[in-house]
C-alpha cells in the first residue's frame, strides 16, 4: 500500500513552490486505466492547499495487478513529478525542469 504523500515526500517534493494536478470526476479518483474518463481536473497550489487534499493520504495498492494510483502530475520550482507503471505496479518519479541538471545527474529511465 502507498499514498501520494509518501511518494512525494520520498522524492523531496517542495510543497511551498508546488502545484498538484489530479484528474478527478465528482470525488471519484481515477487510476491509469485507459478506459477511465478524464472529465475534470483538480488543481492545488502551495503547501496549505496541497496538504488539505484528502487524496494525498488515501491509500492505494501500488503492487502488481490493476493499477490503482491516481492520475496526477505535480511540479515544484525544480522538478516535475509523474506516476509510472509496469504490469500494474506503480511508483512516482521526477524529471528536472532544467536540462542542465542532467549535466551532473543521471536522467530517469522509468517503466518496464
Amino acid at each position: 500500500m502507498a499514498t501520494l504523500k509518501e511518494w512525494l515526500d520520498e522524492l523531496e517534493f517542495d510543497y511551498d513552490s508546488g502545484e498538484f494536478i489530479l484528474w478527478d470526476n465528482k470525488g471519484e479518483v481515477y487510476s491509469w486505466e485507459e478506459d477511465a474518463p478524464k472529465k475534470s481536473i483538480l488543481v492545488a497550489k502551495g503547501r496549505e492547499d496541497i496538504l488539505l487534499l484528502g487524496i494525498l493520504t488515501r491509500e492505494f495498492d501500488d503492487g502488481y495487478g490493476s493499477p490503482e494510483a491516481p492520475h496526477f502530475i505535480a511540479y515544484d520550482k525544480d522538478f516535475i513529478y509523474l506516476p509510472a507503471s509496469y504490469d500494474g505496479s506503480t511508483w512516482a518519479y521526477k524529471v528536472a525542469r532544467n536540462s542542465e541538471y542532467y549535466h551532473t545527474h543521471l536522467p530517469p529511465y522509468e517503466g518496464g
